[in-house]
């Protein structure tokens, strides 16, 4: 997820470096909130409701960045 907001008066690049980013946009803290709370599996770890989820999840994340990087259209 590629986004720009302005945090203490600096405008800041999101890119997919959350481990060590510690400002992040409300929609990151967002969908890790929904996954935390609603989810909580590791995505490809089996067939069952979450982890089908999880994997869902994680399959739209990549193809949103992808299509962003690619500038293509979904």
């Amino acid at each position: 997820m590629r986004c720009s907001f302005i945090k203490e008066g600096y405008t800041m690049i999101y890119f997919d470096n959350a481990a060590t980013t510690k400002y992040k946009p409300d929609e990151v803290i967002e969908a890790l909130n929904y996954y935390l709370r609603e989810v909580g599996v590791s995505p490809g770890r089996g067939s069952y409701s979450l982890g089908i989820e999880a994997s869902r999840m994680l399959y739209k994340s990549r193809r949103k960045l992808f299509l962003q990087k690619t500038q293509q259209k979904p």
